[in-house]
């Protein structure tokens, strides 16, 4: 086996040949190369020094520079030709300097072979770099998640406050009622007990039958007075559910509004007790994906840019109302407490008795059309045409028949109806934790807009404007263009309660305030203006409606007076 390659014979040698080349006399001063050191400079060296392969009687004397291989002359005569840059192998040496070029190669060489070493050691560092970059990054998580830490927990701390309101409130309502079911009771005691003396009195029939006519009057009135405390009182509540998301695929958890904590109570004088809505965090949303960290904590200031929000000073209105019809709701002695007021038609109000649960129908002359009983008060009511009504009992939706006055058909829902408004064919029912739901007259579901703040009063017109007031004590009023996706605040000057909001065709929207007074957002010049004060016959106004071109408002006054005003200028 060849283990070594002679440069000057140019031969293979074994190990035994290499010992004989070695101990004679004309081979000792040979060059002897290694078996690895031959493959290394290729076999073509050995081939240049010998005789052609193709012709073996002829020997290599010539070298081809373009395919850099020896030649003889037959071959560069027949297979290299006039196209090959071929030349003698000895004119070749005289024109190369062929040991500088092979010192200069070995200096490149050595230079390229420290530069790529160097090169190693410096990765070695980078190694070390990304090390460094990976602490950061640990670190960066951990700052992450104490500040996400440090959000919940300021956000458990803001929801148990507002919980302690919530429940001192509630627990305050309570006490009350019983305080005033205990003086009803008391008076009641006191009269049977002022009866029992008359009985055995020296007075004559009829003085008795009128002593029975007014104990029996006053005792039915205390009575109704008790079991309005008594639905008062369990009505009184406050819901305290977690409002997230957690979607373990997605390594997400989505906090919307936090926790709702509201009290729900009516006064005798039908008007909402205050409601605990005051948590107001936001959609926020704390995101983990691979190798990051992503909180966001948006505050309400967030969502709606300040650019959308509006301050405005209310004018005195030019145009003028006069009050056309003004009539007392059952005019016989009966309790009535009317807190919904709609236009039916051009000649017809319907009204929602919260006393009686029932619905009634009045002529705008003050005639009284008809009515329809409920199994309890209805919370809110629109009109959808002049036949037919939706009204919302808790999570229900009732249609009625105002010309039969008969119930159509129901909807239930597994949402408490804050609001509930139509137009466009659509009605939208605002839910307690659900947002608002946008449903067909059949009932179905076509949307559902997040959750929104304002669901105390709304009302929307045909070009999918929601209005609404943030809540009963906001001076906010919101416009939601559902199909933009845009929200809109303008802000007015307010003293007193919103008790309702209406708006005509033009997207004008009057809003009723507790204090006697009904004000007009202009939709063309996002302004307000005072409409109706006192002065025009307001007194303790608990809703509102207008007619479709605005000529005409509808208010119901004190639970039991309507007024209605038209406008002098149109």
């Amino acid at each position: 086996m060849a283990v070594y390659w002679c440069i000057n014979c140019p031969h293979l040698l074994c190990e035994n040949c290499y010992g004989h080349h070695k101990v004679l006399k004309a081979t000792q001063s040979h060059k002897i190369l290694s078996i690895d050191d031959y493959h290394m400079i290729g076999i073509s060296i050995d081939e240049s020094e010998t005789y052609c392969p193709i012709h073996p009687t002829m020997r290599n004397k010539f070298f081809c520079v373009t395919h850099k291989a020896a030649c003889c002359n037959t071959c560069k005569e027949e297979t290299h030709g006039t196209e090959c840059n071929v030349k003698l192998k000895k004119k070749l040496f005289k024109i190369t300097d062929v040991q500088g070029d092979m010192n200069a190669m070995i200096e490149t060489t050595k230079n390229i072979v420290e530069n790529i070493r160097t090169g190693l050691l410096n990765d070695f560092c980078s190694v070390s770099d990304l090390e460094n970059q990976k602490q950061i990054i640990f670190h960066e998580i951990k700052n992450s998640r104490q500040q996400v830490e440090k959000f919940l927990n300021e956000f458990e701390r803001g929801v148990k406050e507002k919980l302690e309101l919530a429940c001192s409130a509630a627990t305050k309502a309570l006490i009350d009622n019983k305080e005033n079911i205990e003086q009803k009771l008391n008076v009641i005691q006191k009269r049977t007990d002022t009866a029992e003396k008359i009985k055995e009195s020296a007075v004559s029939g009829f003085q008795m039958f009128l002593i029975k006519n007014k104990f029996h009057t006053d005792y039915i009135e205390d009575q109704m007075q008790i079991e309005c405390l008594l639905k008062e009182m369990k009505n009184v509540h406050f819901v305290a559910k977690p409002m997230y998301d957690l979607n373990h695929q997605a390594n997400q958890i989505t906090i919307r509004n936090g926790y709702e904590v509201r009290g729900v109570g009516h006064s005798l004088t039908g008007k909402k007790q205050q409601e605990f809505d005051d948590i107001e965090f936001s959609s926020s949303t704390v995101e983990a994906d691979e190798g990051t960290v992503d909180k966001c904590v948006r505050s309400e200031k967030d969502i709606i840019p300040n650019d959308y929000i509006s301050e405005h000073i209310i004018t005195k209105e030019s145009e003028k109302y006069k009050l056309n019809e003004h009539f007392l709701i059952e005019r016989v002695n009966k309790d009535v407490c009317v807190i919904c007021v709609r236009f039916l038609s051009s000649n017809k109000i319907v009204l929602t008795d919260d006393f009686v649960a029932r619905v009634l129908v009045y002529n705008t002359n003050g005639s009284k059309v008809g009515q329809v009983k409920l199994k309890e008060a209805a919370d809110e009511m629109t009109v959808i045409d002049e036949t037919c009504i939706a009204v919302s009992l808790e999570n229900e939706i009732v249609f009625l028949d105002v010309l039969q006055m008969k119930i159509k058909k129901k909807k239930l829902l597994d949402d408490y109806i804050e609001a509930l408004s139509y137009a466009n064919n659509k009605i939208y029912a605002c839910m307690q934790h659900k947002g608002v739901l946008i449903m067909d007259l059949s009932g179905n579901i076509l949307q559902t807009l997040p959750y929104i703040k304002g669901h105390l009063y709304i009302c929307t017109t045909v070009t999918d404007i929601l209005y609404s007031v943030i809540d009963e004590n906001s001076n906010t009023l919101q416009c939601h263009y559902i199909d933009r996706k845009k929200i809109e605040l303008f802000n007015f000057e307010c003293s007193g309660k919103v008790n309702g909001i209406a708006c005509d065709k033009d997207e004008n929207v009057y809003i009723v305030i507790d204090n006697s007074k009904v004000i007009k957002f202009h939709n063309t010049t996002k302004t307000f203006s005072t409409v109706l004060t006192a002065n025009d016959g307001l007194n303790n106004p608990l809703n509102i409606d207008c007619c479709d071109n605005g000529n005409r408002l509808l208010i119901i006054n004190d639970g039991n007076v309507v007024n209605i005003y038209d406008n002098l200028n149109k």
